[in-house]
């Protein structure tokens, strides 16, 4: 292939630390037969290719392989078709005081000493104009539209004057980011004395649900042909939404006919008023959860811009339950919410309740055998056949009557451990383990299967449960089928997700999938 760049040299000139200077650079094909051409620009910090056609776009080869490599966004490897030409930009953005003589490193791939570079020079200055914040990337924020009550976000950065003479500084603000309002500069000009400072606000006001990113350049003293500043502003525009002030709702495991409840904050995200509306599970049975709004549920802009609202459940059955409470805009738009929670009359499962309210509760045996009744203690009336006070104070070691939960160890001790594996190894595990939590996790839902299997005395008929070779959606998918099977029959797990068993990069996966919505 016959290859070559265009230009004679790139001659960037004086450019000021913080400003970028851009160079047009053509690859030329002039042979019948394709090329692929290699720019790298990875031992040149300063500089990178910015391709800005279409052309140049489509012709970037990217090579799986490399991508995890540090440097693998400063290799461009371009496929240049025969007898045409590609146009893309040479960047140039100084971050130190220094003069730039060298060749650009751009060959055939695979020919690295058919060199086809050319000459660049440059030259990066202290500018006598300073910012303390260059890049601003508001992230989401909602639509504003036509809503006068709502005004974008705001972020401020500071200018500084670092010499001796006054400075007459203003934006470029010829963009369409900018002369359409989506941001706001102020002030858009002004004059700082020597060795002054002042403070500009950037507001971002989003008129559509897309990213939007524009470059604003800094001019001194009237001159827009040369750059001494430069801000880079980004931002994404998002429809209203509804969040919450947790990410899921654990209900205490209470008594059977008790109730347990809990309340969290709802926030309004760009509505100017909305009244809330929210859907329970459809079996009531199996998610015996209702929910009330001790404040109203009309949100708005204003004083109300987050709302309480309570969660609550009550069983007289043994059950641990999950399910999914579902808030609705006015456009049917919905915001989950995970709720969780369990009822049981067994002392293990409900110690933390009992500890904390021993003075109030009584103990009573039940009709059916080996069974008890757990039931609110009023003023003169029932007594209770043990002493809960004293129970609890002798089971947890305390002096004193409980006034809340006893709190859990932060860390199970190794000779816990060791004495758990042992027992597990000696009475249940078909494959013996040695580290614990940690085979359990490793074996992908294997060993606690085993485990299950053996402690009930049956095999679990549930399909995928025989796969070696899994991939983490099916982990994921033989847990959540153990743990459906779990709670069938009782065990308290409604708080306990498949994803809190598996290795931890899968769970990072797994969250990451879960928020992009592929999940």
């Amino acid at each position: 292939p016959t290859v070559s760049v265009k230009q004679d040299s790139f001659e960037f000139g004086e450019v000021y630390i913080g400003a970028t200077a851009r160079e047009r650079l053509t690859l030329e094909n002039t042979a019948t037969i394709p090329a692929l051409v290699v720019i790298d620009v990875s031992q040149l910090a300063e500089y990178s290719v910015l391709l800005d056609t279409p052309q140049a776009q489509a012709a970037l080869v990217v090579d799986e392989t490399s991508m995890a490599a540090a440097d693998s966004d400063s290799i461009y490897k371009l496929n240049v078709a025969a007898q045409s030409h590609l146009d893309m930009l040479l960047v140039f953005k100084p971050n130190r005081l220094f003069k730039h003589d060298f060749f650009l490193p751009v060959h055939i791939n695979g020919l690295p000493s058919a060199a086809m570079g050319k000459r660049v020079t440059a030259e990066g200055l202290k500018a006598p104009l300073s910012i303390s914040q260059a890049t601003f990337d508001f992230g989401p924020q909602v639509i504003v539209g036509a809503r006068a009550s709502l005004h974008g976000a705001v972020l401020t950065a500071e200018l500084k004057n670092d010499s001796a003479a006054s400075l007459h500084w203003q934006f470029g603000l010829d963009t369409p980011e900018l002369s359409e309002g989506v941001f706001v500069l102020d002030p858009p000009s002004g004059k700082l004395d020597k060795f002054s400072r002042m403070t500009v606000s950037v507001t971002f006001v989003p008129r559509d649900k897309r990213r939007y990113t524009t470059t604003v350049p800094v001019y001194l003293d009237g001159d827009d042909r040369r750059i001494f500043a430069e801000f880079e502003l980004a931002g994404t525009g998002t429809a209203p939404m509804l969040s919450f002030s947790t990410r899921e709702v654990v209900l205490p495991v209470v008594p059977l006919g008790f109730k347990s409840s809990a309340v969290f904050m709802i926030k309004n995200q760009g509505y100017e008023r909305l009244d809330v509306q929210c859907k329970l599970p459809l079996d009531k049975e199996a998610v015996p959860i209702s929910v009330s709004f001790p404040r109203g549920s009309v949100l708005d802009s204003g004083a109300n811009r987050e709302l309480p609202v309570e969660v609550s459940a009550v069983s007289t059955r043994p059950l641990s339950f999950a399910g999914r409470l579902e808030f609705f805009d006015a456009d049917g738009q919905k915001f989950g919410l995970l709720v969780s929670g369990g009822s049981d009359n067994s002392v293990l499962s409900v110690f933390p309740f009992l500890a904390t309210n021993a003075e109030s509760l009584a103990i009573q045996p039940s009709k059916k055998d080996k069974e008890i009744n757990i039931e609110q203690r009023e003023q003169g009336g029932i007594q209770s056949d043990v002493d809960l006070v004293d129970w609890i104070m002798r089971f947890s070691e305390r002096s004193s009557p409980a006034s809340e939960p006893p709190p859990a160890p932060d860390v199970v001790s190794a000779k816990s451990r060791a004495c758990l594996v042992n027992w597990l190894n000696i009475n249940v595990l078909k494959t013996p383990i040695n580290d614990f939590p940690a085979d359990f996790v490793r074996s992908n839902g294997r060993l606690l299967l085993d485990l299950v299997e053996v402690l009930s005395g049956r095999k679990l008929n549930l399909p995928g449960l025989d796969k070696a070779d899994m991939s983490s959606g099916q982990v994921l998918a033989r847990l959540e089928a153990v743990l459906r099977h779990l709670r069938a029959n009782g065990a308290v797990l409604g708080s306990v997700r498949a994803e809190y068993l598996i290795e931890l990069d899968d769970f990072v996966k797994t969250g990451l999938a879960v928020a992009s919505g592929n999940l």
